[in-house]
């Protein structure tokens, strides 16, 4: 008996389960009436063998359609699976599309329209619910590759990932770009954040039964995302722990769900690399060619809390940086972040801002950069479907910079 689409809307896993299991139990009962039928009429041993595996097999092939009949539809995101629900391929995607201007000292003004991000989300599990994967293509601009892992899960608390996947470090890489204030992340996330937040590797990771305690721990390439062989002679460790002391861990910025009760959680990282490929923040004091490795260490910690529309997040970072050469003196540098919301029309109209500032070598004033952020958020429905009003004003040693931001947010 075919299970179909719409029927699975209606019907959860755990009931088309116990739809299969009844319908099965009913087709031997009908077997051993048959046969006390077959009994009552005298038939021969021959005549009751021969119909009692004419019933056998139609109960066997009725069971193996049902283990192979696929449900379909939608449940947060499109889906497809098995009836046994030993595998299940869930599909969900964004877009967004956005107008930028942007007016710079050193140039002239741009304006701009552009797909900011285009993304296919693929996740699911095959042969048991502790193995899932993930596959996310980035399609916007040029195509590459975000996340690509398989995770297996011995329980909550202690799950192990292996593949290409978001680094754990920082509180602006653990919650989406989806969920945040601003449609773009802070310069100190960016800069002091592992470069495109993504690499490849294994980790450990798990949360405790109340949702209260996370933490993610591993070892990476250290050359970022997409990359077949690095020039770094060492890799890169990362870990990250985080603590809800009051409410749960917090999966958005905003406090969409106007939380009566204050959710207050902390988060802190560490990172460090050995031999690494210098990267922007080598400020070209690494002579080139052939001497564009460092080792570097940098550590963040944060807090963010939620109450009835009000949202605030505060995060710091320090880094220090050795380049591989004894000419090249070793540097420090911090940063630090505020950013906060609030919803004047409740799960409607949020009001944001940030403010910014950070100095790749705190030694060097030329190396500082201060952003102010400000704009309103429209959530026509939830974090699936809103619109973004941003405006930043950067300032560095090069000048301001003026960008204005209107992005429109969809996803399925």
């Amino acid at each position: 008996m075919a299970v179909a689409a719409s029927e699975s809307k209606a019907m959860t896993m755990e009931e088309r389960v116990a739809a299969l299991e009844n319908e099965l139990a009913e087709l031997k009962d009908d077997r051993q009436e048959k046969l006390r039928q077959l009994e009552n009429e005298g038939s021969s041993t021959a005549q009751r063998q021969e119909q009692a595996a004419e019933v056998e097999h139609e109960l066997v092939a009725t069971g193996t359609e049902n283990q192979s009949t696929l449900v379909a539809g939608w449940d947060r995101g499109f889906f497809l699976g098995s009836a046994d629900n030993r595998f299940r391929l869930e599909i969900t995607g964004w877009i967004q599309p956005r107008f930028e201007y942007r007016s710079r000292p050193d140039a002239e003004d741009t304006s701009s329209f552009l797909m900011r991000r285009v993304r296919l989300d693929f996740r699911g599990h095959v042969f048991d619910e502790r193995i899932t994967f993930r596959v996310m293509p980035e399609l916007a601009r040029t195509a590459n590759l975000r996340d690509a892992w398989i995770d297996y899960e011995w329980n909550r608390a202690f799950q192990v990932r292996a593949g290409q996947f978001t680094v754990p470090f920082q509180w602006h890489r653990y919650v989406s770009p989806r969920r945040q204030h601003f449609a773009e992340r802070g310069d100190p996330s960016e800069t002091f954040g592992f470069p495109t937040g993504r690499d490849i590797g294994v980790m450990a990771h798990g949360r405790n039964e109340d949702n209260t305690f996370g933490y993610g721990v591993g070892v990476f390439d250290g050359a970022g995302r997409n990359v077949g062989i690095s020039n770094s002679s060492g890799n890169m460790g990362s870990a990250r722990v985080t603590w809800a002391a009051l409410g749960e861990l917090p999966r958005e910025e905003s406090d969409l769900g106007f939380s009566d009760q204050l959710q207050l959680s902390f988060l802190g990282g560490v990172q460090g690399a050995y031999r690494n490929e210098a990267r922007d923040w080598d400020l070209g004091r690494s002579p080139a060619p052939g001497n564009t490795r460092a080792d570097w260490v940098s550590s963040t910690a944060g807090v963010g809390l939620r109450y009835r529309g009000f949202s605030q997040v505060l995060d710091g970072y320090l880094r220090r940086v050795d380049p591989d050469s004894p000419a090249v003196d070793s540097y420090s540098g911090w940063a630090y972040m505020a950013s906060t919301g609030y919803f004047v029309v409740p799960e409607k109209w949020e009001l944001v801002g940030r403010w910014s500032q950070l100095r790749l070598d705190k030694d060097d004033r030329d190396t500082r950069q201060d952003e102010l952020g400000l704009g309103v958020n429209w959530y026509v429905k939830g974090h699936d479907h809103k619109i973004r009003l941003n405006y930043f004003n950067g300032r560095s040693a090069d000048g301001t910079e003026h960008t204005t931001v209107l992005e429109y947010h969809l996803q399925f």
